[in-house]
């Protein structure tokens, strides 16, 4: 995407923000973008910076929905492998067959 232009044919304020690290504070940005020319307040590096991340994480939230539903997702199912990994597999194994055998007790009618 071609970069906007000012009136006077230099890199637009957020442009400019856009092309300085990270790590430099608005003030900072405010200053060195006024000995380049430009006139523009902290609130527009703020803004900009939060654009750019939310361009930067469009789409993640799919992602991360899709590997929720791989692992089991649903929170009762989470729990439940997070308590197999606490119980350990014999014990839990153990307590699965023994649910099942009340279960199909019940189902009988016993």
């Amino acid at each position: 995407m071609p970069s906007k232009k000012t009136a006077k044919g230099g890199l637009s304020a957020s442009d400019f923000i856009r092309s300085q690290p990270r790590n430099m504070t608005a003030p900072q940005l405010v200053e060195a973008g006024k000995k380049q020319g430009l006139k523009f307040s902290g609130n527009l590096v703020y803004a900009v910076r939060a654009a750019d991340k939310k361009k930067a994480n469009k789409g993640k939230a799919p992602k991360q929905a899709a590997r929720a539903a791989a692992s089991g997702g649903g929170s009762s199912e989470a729990t439940f492998r997070r308590m197999v990994v606490d119980l350990g597999i014999a014990r839990s194994r153990a307590l699965v067959s023994q649910v099942e055998g009340a279960l199909a007790k019940v189902i009988r009618g016993g």
